[in-house]
């Protein structure tokens, strides 16, 4: 093989060609001898890993060609874009800054060299004469532009979707307009409505009380006396036959004997001359007269303060009637006691014991704490003192639902919770345990409907036996005496539907339709009244019971009390004794819009206290709850506190000092 000599002048090393002619996969450079010598040495010592690879290129035909060749690494470069000359920014590849050319070669954007031409003739580069005829726009592929297609797409489909939205917004603002206008529109008519209910009222009650007065001095019978005797009617019944015959007092009638005529009487509720007199009187009971001492009683009740809400469902009157207890929201997710003071509802604070609506709530015989339930399975005990939850008690998963809550007066650790499965649980403060752990006895009722009310109570066979009274929608339970029941007691059985050893009531009474409250008269805790909703044309019915009486008589009403319409939602009612000892029932009335005040003793009703102008924005809104409480129990300090509250509104009412 012939010998290349590479340090000959002749054949000296050409210069380094880095032309466009050459291929940029196989891009060389040619090495000197030094070079050349310096790659073998490296060569043989790296022969086994040889990072670079060292090719001896010899052309066959002649010696001289041969050469010592090594690969470089290709470098890539971007091509930065073309800017125009004028503005100095990048050009476009379409749109009106897009890569234009002049005749003479000089690129500029398109808006920028036609605004330049309409001043002046030449080119901004070399002073070329140029027209506007000579801007042509290129499309060659050497040249670096920036591609904003999908920028100028974007931005139409922007201001199309711009247009859009400022159109939904327009026709979204003209549709709230309609809607407030229609609203203004249907709160119009509905007084309207109101305005001619009231007027037909008025006319019906006028016609029936004028054939009964017809009738009564035609027959000359002893009904019409005790009416003309009286001066008031008898007992208001409201029955599914409206509008039928007229109706006769029968005020010293039980109520189970209550005559189908008497609805008529009813549907009027008030004295002739009164019916004709006002335009108000749409199904409101009457106001007896002046010499009447319970109505006199309850015109003694003055407003105090009227109090809004946020989403209400409960509260409770301390014994003393110095502060109440609301089950009110406090924020987002937030439920626990508003508590106020009942002479200045300025001085209130909040405690935060819940994340759902409180269920039900009481304060103690003490006054320093209040026990609250709601959905969220929690049982808690809030200390008023120090405003803040000291125990809260998770109900067992089976039944985490708690409807109501009861505290006794005997035993001061003991508290009770009603469920939506028809049991009512005994807890022990001192042994707070969660779930069915904690339970210290279990009440079954043979209803398996949530338990709404739950009250306690003092028998008379044995004063210091606390006794239980439960109701759900369809009956009500009683037990005599749950103070010394515990989960090994002997009256125990297994209800095995539900898994469970629960007590078993000693008296059950089932009530027709639907029973939506069950509340005992403070001063007389045994001393109990079952409301029950209104269906369709049949009345709201009120039954009270003597529980004192239980051991020695079945469970049965001592009064039954019928009348009005109540709203679908549960409302609870009041019983309490009046100063004269008259028993009293207030409960609210879905027509009149009103608190309707039972006499049991006469079983008549009369109008409740009359609401001022601060509450009469809620009267569209159903009271939910009524409470009344006597201070310290009795009379003795003449002063008692009545309330009621819708969602919205609280509204106190105190009477005597």
């Amino acid at each position: 093989m012939p010998v290349v000599d590479l340090a000959s002048d002749d054949m000296a090393a050409p210069p380094r060609q880095t032309g466009g002619y050459e291929d940029d996969d196989d891009e060389v450079q040619i090495l000197t001898p030094a070079e050349v010598a310096a790659e073998a040495e490296a060569a043989a010592r790296e022969a086994a890993s040889s990072s670079e690879e060292i090719v001896v290129a010899v052309d066959g035909t002649t010696p001289s060609t041969t050469s010592l060749k090594r690969k470089r690494p290709r470098v890539e470069t971007k091509a930065e874009p073309t800017e125009c000359t004028i503005c100095c920014e990048p050009c476009m590849i379409s749109g009106r800054h897009r890569l234009v050319a002049l005749k003479c070669g000089h690129l500029f954007g398109k808006k920028c060299i036609e605004r330049w031409t309409n001043d002046k003739r030449t080119c901004p580069n070399c002073n070329t004469a140029v027209r506007r005829t000579d801007i042509r726009p290129l499309f060659s592929d050497h040249v670096a532009v920036v591609d904003n297609s999908g920028v100028e797409d974007m931005t139409q489909k922007y201001e199309a979707e711009k247009s859009k939205r400022i159109h939904v917004e327009t026709e979204l603002a003209r549709a709230k307009l309609q809607v407030q206008m229609k609203t203004a529109e249907v709160t119009r008519l509905g007084g309207e409505v109101l305005k001619w209910k009231k007027m037909v009222a008025d006319l019906r009650c006028k016609t029936v009380n004028d054939r009964f007065a017809s009738e009564s001095l035609a027959t000359g019978t002893r009904e019409n006396t005790q009416l003309n005797t009286s001066g008031r009617p008898g007992l208001v019944v409201v029955g599914p036959d409206r509008l039928s015959r007229p109706a006769w007092p029968i005020q010293s009638q039980p109520a189970s004997s209550v005559s189908h005529d008497s609805t008529e009487l009813e549907r009027c509720r008030s004295e002739p001359a009164a019916a004709a007199a006002s335009s108000s009187s749409l199904s409101q009971p009457s106001m007896a007269t002046s010499n009447d001492p319970f109505a006199e009683a309850i015109q003694n009740y003055t407003p105090v303060f009227d109090f809004p809400l946020e989403n209400a469902r409960v509260f409770d009157i301390a014994r003393s009637c110095s502060f109440l207890c609301v089950g009110e929201s406090l924020g987002r997710d937030a439920y626990g006691v508003l508590m106020l003071s009942s002479r200045d509802p300025r001085h209130r604070m909040r405690v935060r014991a819940h994340s759902s609506p409180v269920r039900d709530l009481c304060i103690n015989e003490k006054e320093d704490a209040a026990l609250t339930v709601a959905f969220d399975g929690k049982l808690a005990v809030t200390n008023l003192h120090t405003q803040s939850v000291v125990l809260q008690l998770q109900l067992p998963p089976g039944r985490r639902q708690g409807w109501s809550c009861a505290l006794s007066e005997d035993d001061p650790f003991a508290m009770y919770c009603g469920f939506q499965d028809g049991t009512v649980a005994k807890y022990d403060i001192r042994k707070p345990t969660d779930g069915e752990q904690g339970i210290v006895t279990s009440f079954s009722l043979p209803e398996r409907q949530p338990v709404h009310s739950i009250q306690l109570f003092r028998g008379q066979a044995e004063p210091r036996a606390e006794g239980l009274a439960a109701a759900t929608l369809q009956g009500l339970s009683v037990w005599t005496n749950v103070t010394d029941l515990s989960t090994d007691s002997s009256l125990h059985v297994v209800n095995r539907s539900r898994g469970l050893a629960a007590a078993t009531p000693d008296s059950h009474v089932t009530i027709g339709g639907q029973c939506c409250s069950l509340s005992a008269c403070r001063s007389s805790s045994s001393k109990m009244v079952v409301s029950s909703r209104s269906q369709g044309w049949a009345p709201a019915k009120h039954d009270v019971y003597d529980l004192r009486t239980l051991s020695s008589t079945p469970l049965l009403p001592t009064a039954v009390l019928l009348g009005h319409k109540t709203p679908p939602v549960f409302s609870r009612s009041a019983i309490w004794t009046e100063a004269n000892g008259a028993s009293a029932v207030a409960s609210w009335c879905q027509d009149s819009q009103l608190v309707t005040i039972w006499d049991v003793a006469n079983r008549r009703e009369v109008r409740g206290p009359e609401p001022t102008g601060g509450n009469l924005a809620s009267v569209s809104m159903p009271v939910v709850d009524i409470q009344h409480a006597v201070a310290g129990g009795d009379w003795s300090s003449r002063l008692a506190l009545f309330g009621t509250m819708t969602a919205r509104q609280l509204c106190v009412y105190r009477s005597g000092a």
